[in-house]
Parts: C-alpha cells; structure tokens; sequence
C-alpha cells in the first residue's frame, strides 16, 4: 500500500470573527505547574474522564527520539505540505534535525475521540469528543464528576512542543463500528497571505489530514489501515480494533537541557504526587487506574505511592475517608455537609533521591499539607500549613468534597482553567461561593488545630467531649475514649496519693493550660497555671506529674518514647524560678505559680500539680 501524504490546512478568520491560536495559548492562565507537570494532569484528567468511570484505563507516557525511518515518516508523510512564513518555522527547524525527541501520551481502555469529525454536523446521538478536542475550544463538560473541561487545558499540550505540534492516533467507535483516525495539529503564530488565492488573514490554528470527500472544505483525518500505517511508522505504541483509546505525540518537548532518565523521574514524580489517589488498592477492590512509564521503548516501574514518604501518610489519610471516618467539613448557612477531611501523623522518613527534582518540584522535605479532591479523586492542589515543631515528624491530609450535585458543582465551578485551585472569588454570591469558602476555612482551622497542642486539664473536663474534641483538634484521635478522666475522678486520685493539699491547710485550685509557646532554642512548651492557698505563710515544696494523651487515653511516654517533663517553673509576672523538678515557693496567704512542660511528638499533655509532703 502507497504511504499517505498529509495535506493541510489553515484556518481563515471568518466575518463573524475566530479566537487566535495565541489567544488559545493565553486561556490557560498562567497555572502554578511547569509546563510539564501540566500537561500530564491534563492529559490524565481527559484519560479519567474518556474513561467514563466504567472502566480501568491505562495511562503511559513514553519518552523517545525518532529513529531515522520514523524521522523520514515525519518529515515526508506528516508534515511536507508546511511552508516557512506561515507560522511553521519552528517546526521545519525541527524536522531538519537528524535527532528528534518526542513525547508520546497514550491511553487505553478509554473511549478515543469518537463522534463526528465535522463541528458543525449535529451528533445525533454520538459523542462530541473528536471536535471538542481537535477543533473545538472551551467545551462545557459532561461527565458526571469530570476531572476538567476539554478545550483549555488541551492547550497545553501544544504549550509543551517547542514548535506547538501535535500528532493525534485514536482508536474509537462511531455509529457502531471501528474507526481508526489520525491528524496533526499546531497552533503557533497568526499570519497574513496577501498574493494568490489563499489571501487573508489566518489565526495559526493549522490541521494536516485528508481533504477526501470534502472537496478541500474541511479537512478531515486519516482513517482506517492509512491511519494505522501512518502511526506504526511514527513507532506509536500499536493498537487494534478492540483496544480503543488515543495517543498524542507532542513533537520537541520543552524538557530543558536535563537528560531523558531525569526528565522520566520528574515525570514519575508527578504522576505519583498528582494521582496518587488513582494508584492505591484500597480494601474494596483494584486500583481505580493503571500507569506505565517508557524510556526509549523500555518500561520503567512506577514506585508504589506508599513506599515514596510523604505519600504513605496521605494514602492511610485516604484510607481513613474510605472507611467514612475523619472530620465533616460542613456549612450552617445553608446547612450542607460538605466533605470529609482525615489527617495522619508519623516520624518523617527519607525521600527517594530520584523524586525530587532540580526545578524544586519534587516531594517536599517535610510535608504540611492536605490534599483537596472533588468526588473524581483527582487532585486539584495541596492546601500547605504549619509544620509540626519537631523536625523528625510530619503530617499529611486529605479532603474530599461532597459528591451531593450542588455542592461538588460548586467545587467544580470554582476551579480556574488548570483545574489546580479553588478560588470561590471566580464564583457568584450564593450557596456555591459560601460552600466553597467555608470549606476552605474549616480545613484550614483544622490545620492550624493540629499544630497548635492543647494542655489537658483534668480538672476542667466536665465539659462536652465534641467541645474537647474540637479543642483538641487532630492532636488526639476523633475519639478521646476514656482517656480524659472527670474532675471528681481527678480529685479523688489526688486524695488517694495525698497531693493538692496538705493537712496544714494547703490547697491548690485554680488549674488551667495556658497554651503552647517558646521556650529557649524554638523549643514549644505546654504552659499551665495554679494557685497555691495557705492558710498561714510558710514555705512549700510544689511538684507534678506530666501525662502524655495518646488518641485520648493517657500514657506515661509518646510513641517515640519521649515524657512530658517540667521545664521551667515562674511566677505571675513570668519571671523564672527554678529549671528542676520541684520548688520551693514562700506563700503568704496566695500565690500564682505557672510551669511550662515539655511537648513529645503526636501527643497533647497533662500535668497535676502536687504538694510535695
């Protein structure tokens, strides 16, 4: 069979007026990924989406250089019909070097761009996914719980080909048959023609195809044996009839002077940090997707997300949500639930050395953050926050808003075209901008709760335990079980050992934590105050007893196996005492004592003063 030959066309501004391809360009903003890490979220939003959620997709992604066939294929069957002053400079630049790297996308197990070809004929019935994608801009989406919006973020595909080009192979269906198709498309600069039959102004947007049947009106793809020839001899990766799918080969990636094993290892860390979620085999099944990376025609293993820290706290954070446990994140005004949020602490552990990357995109050295997802599980950023004090310890998050219509839709809507943020600024005023806003600052108070240790006051804990709890925030577990005793039952402790008082009429009353705050070196210390009581003056010896509170039950030591211990004891103006264990305090008839004690990792403390007899 005699190779195909790709004719082109360009597109005319029309009288009623067309967007540039710059103008295309420009509509993704300007996103807080790299181009890059963009595009893959993008591209495996639209895998997730194609997928329909009926299915398990494959998504790789295989980093290359054109052999010298696949070159030749490129150069005399894809792109002969270019020509130098229409924008295409770049891209003839290209072609006439003997190396050229390519990125190739694909995906398996998804629809492809099925539907028909022509934007303008009606869909009866069909799927629109070919022209939204291939002509197409801004598509409102239509899949429940979608990942993105086909049209904007597909820009940045082109974005990341040094000559904005494009090749596009999809295996699909369409009025119930097969369909192979292929087609190459470029967006670069906007061009005059001012001689000949082809004059006018031209927005940059180009397509190489076939004009067949179309009497050189609309051009259309290659179709069937022609597109898979043309795609077998560009090395795609093969597909047959039953394997439907796409594959986008972005032609000279802008992939900096790193080398190809460095340029798969920030393409592994973005996979992993980015969708993780989708990797996980939860209790309830497989994982929701599969993921392969390919260098020079080799695969590459793909780390299991919870053998690469931080991600191991964020995967049993999920776990936690899976399990319906974790915080409701919910509205009063209008009363909506609107999510849950889990936290998970632990001891920090080493990074992989090939995740962290030289642009600072990799894994954070110690993580702070919470992971924000719409029902999709895909993520849309990490909301950072404080750092737990010690440098040997970190946390990870997760929320995932609701699935209820209104409000998902409301998360949705407030995502700009990157899909990375939720700015409820872009949002009218009403429910949806409240939603929005008020989950973002209840996970955040969250945040800042977990952070901030609370004393425990056994004396003061008649109090409702969800008040406790709230205090408490994430320190301690959603349930305090029977951990935090009742005042009565302190008291009674109190009396059993012959501390609080003594029989020369001493008393202590008056107990409360005062909050963390510094001590010396940027060490946080748990504060409490007290009152001593004589009944005459004299001279008493005052101690404690520091408790740790695990998950709500008290425990001598924390799970490092550090103690609360005092530090520091001082008086009412804060004026320091004495560093031991004990005091020796001159009461007249009433004195204020304060003791700051020290903070073991994941706990909240207690601590009872004590008149030493």
């Amino acid at each position: 069979m005699p190779s195909t030959v790709l004719q082109r066309q360009s597109e005319k501004y029309s009288p009623l007026g067309n967007i540039s391809a710059q103008g295309i360009q420009r509509l993704l903003g300007a996103p807080t990924l790299n181009r890059l890490q963009t595009v893959i979220r993008e591209s495996v939003q639209n895998t997730w989406d194609a997928a329909k959620g009926k299915r398990r997709p494959l998504y790789q992604i295989h980093l290359r250089s054109l052999s010298g066939d696949q070159l030749v294929a490129m150069r005399e069957s894809i792109f002969r019909d270019s020509l130098s002053g229409t924008g295409q400079s770049a891209l003839l630049t290209a072609l006439a070097h003997d190396k050229l790297r390519v990125l190739e996308i694909s995906d398996f197990g998804t629809s492809g761009l099925g539907g028909p070809t022509d934007a303008s004929a009606p869909p009866d019935g069909e799927v629109t996914d070919f022209v939204d994608f291939i002509r197409n801009i801004g598509t409102p989406r239509d899949t429940a719980w979608g990942g993105g919006t086909y049209g904007y973020g597909k820009s940045s595909l082109y974005g990341l080909s040094a000559c904005e080009t494009i090749v596009v192979d999809t295996q699909t269906r369409y009025q119930g048959k097969p369909e192979r198709r292929l087609i190459a498309s470029q967006l670069s600069e906007s061009f005059t023609l001012n001689d000949g039959a082809n004059a006018g102004r031209y927005t940059g947007r180009h397509w190489w195809g076939d004009f067949a049947d179309t009497e050189g009106e609309c051009l259309e793809p290659v179709r069937g044996d022609a597109a898979a020839e043309l795609a077998t001899r560009l090395g795609l990766t093969p597909r047959s009839e039953k394997d439907l799918g796409t594959s986008i080969l972005i032609i000279n990636p802008l992939l900096g002077e790193e080398d190809d094993r460095s340029v798969l290892n920030a393409i592994q860390s973005t996979l992993l940090w980015n969708f993780w979620p989708k990797m996980v085999r939860y209790e309830d099944g497989e994982a929701a997707m599969d993921f392969k990376t390919v260098l020079s025609g080799i695969e590459k293993t793909l780390p299991d997300p919870e053998e690469c820290p931080p991600l191991d706290l964020f995967v049993d954070s999920m776990r936690k949500i899976k399990r319906d446990e974790g915080i409701d994140i919910d509205c009063q005004r209008p009363i909506k639930h609107l999510g849950k949020m889990a936290i998970s602490k632990g001891l920090r552990k080493e990074r992989r050395p090939e995740l962290i990357d030289s642009d600072g995109y990799g894994f954070p050295d110690r993580s702070a953050h919470v992971a924000l997802m719409r029902p999709a599980e895909l993520i849309v950023k990490y909301l950072p926050g404080q750092a737990l004090p010690s440098n040997s310890v970190e946390w990870a998050g997760t929320f995932l808003c609701s699935s209820e219509h209104e409000v998902e839709k409301a998360f949705a809507d407030a995502e700009p075209p990157a899909h990375d943020d939720w700015i409820f600024r872009f949002l009218p005023k009403g429910h949806s901008k409240t939603f929005v806003k008020t989950a973002l600052k209840r996970i955040k108070e969250q945040m800042e709760q977990l952070v901030t240790p609370q004393a425990v006051n056994p004396e003061a804990t008649q109090r409702p335990l969800a008040e406790i709890s709230e205090r408490m925030g994430s320190v301690l577990a959603q349930s305090l079980g029977d951990g935090l005793s009742s005042g009565r039952q302190a008291n009674e402790r109190r009396r059993q050992r012959g501390g609080g008082g003594s029989a020369r009429g001493t008393r202590i009353s008056g107990l409360r934590g005062t909050g963390p705050k510094p001590w010396k070196n940027d060490q946080v210390l748990a504060w409490f105050e007290f009152t001593v009581d004589v009944s005459a003056p004299c001279v008493c010896e005052i101690g404690g007893v520091a408790h740790a509170y695990i998950d709500g039950e008290r425990s001598e030591t924390a799970p490092n196996g550090q103690r609360p211990e005092i530090i520091v004891w001082e008086d009412k103006a804060g004026r320091k005492i004495s560093e031991s264990s004990t005091i020796e305090a001159k009461v007249k008839s009433s004195e204020l004592i304060r003791v700051g004690v020290s903070i073991p990792d994941f706990v909240a403390v207690s601590f009872q003063p004590e008149i030493v007899e």
